[in-house]
């Protein structure tokens, strides 16, 4: 079973402007992850994780609440860096996964995948350099 506590949001609004609550460990670029949440990415070993920061790599999720089921992620990044990410439920189940993404802005809906009892679920995503640099991070989104 999971220990991993999903709990807070960061709110954002339909264009992903912060609207009220910040939740200092989402949407960041520096996580520190436990195992179970390497594993989530079977190539997890590849890359070279103790590389200088990049202010350039940026994530926002939003909106957050989800509102419609629809949500969407946006990437600010050098060209160049791909970006994988997928979501999972709080029993850590996967409910969507998209590898190297160039966008600069996915969207997704979660009509078809969520059941009643979901609520809250966890982004996990990583942007990856072309010298494999790799920097990790997470972010909760809540459903309404």
């Amino acid at each position: 079973m999971n220990k991993i506590k999903f709990e807070g949001i960061t709110t954002t609004d339909i264009f992903g402007a912060y609207t009220g609550f910040y939740d200092s460990f989402d949407w960041r670029l520096d996580d520190s992850w436990q195992s179970s949440e390497k594993e989530l990415f079977p190539d997890y070993e590849l890359y070279n994780y103790s590389c200088p920061s990049d202010s350039n790599n940026q994530i926002v999720g939003y909106p957050n609440p989800i509102l419609d089921y629809m949500f969407k992620l946006h990437f600010d990044r050098d060209s160049t860096t791909r970006v994988d990410f997928i979501v999972v439920n709080q029993n850590f189940e996967e409910i969507l996964s998209l590898d190297s993404v160039y966008k600069q802005e996915i969207a997704m809906t979660f009509k078809d995948v969520v059941t009643e009892k979901d609520s809250i679920f966890r982004v996990y995503y990583r942007f990856v350099t072309e010298n494999n640099c790799c920097y990790t991070g997470h972010g909760d989104i809540q459903i309404k």
